[in-house]
């Protein structure tokens, strides 16, 4: 099972034959939106700090 960032993570930019893949912005709040029905609320506020800081330079995302 994904750790729960890695499912949210993959919301982003996996493309589904049906759809294509979503913007940071729509994916978040597509993620945002799904709190507390298929997110759980606490990861998505941690979650999505993470990517406000990340987009404001003060974190660097790690490479895999």
């Amino acid at each position: 099972m994904a750790p729960p960032e890695e499912k949210c993570a993959q919301i982003c930019n996996c493309p589904a034959p049906y759809r294509r893949a979503l913007s940071r912005e729509e994916a978040l709040a597509y993620i945002r939106g799904e709190a507390g029905r298929h997110f759980d609320p606490q990861v998505v506020g941690g979650f999505a700090r993470l990517l406000e800081e990340e987009a404001k330079g003060n974190i660097v995302p790690q490479q895999t």
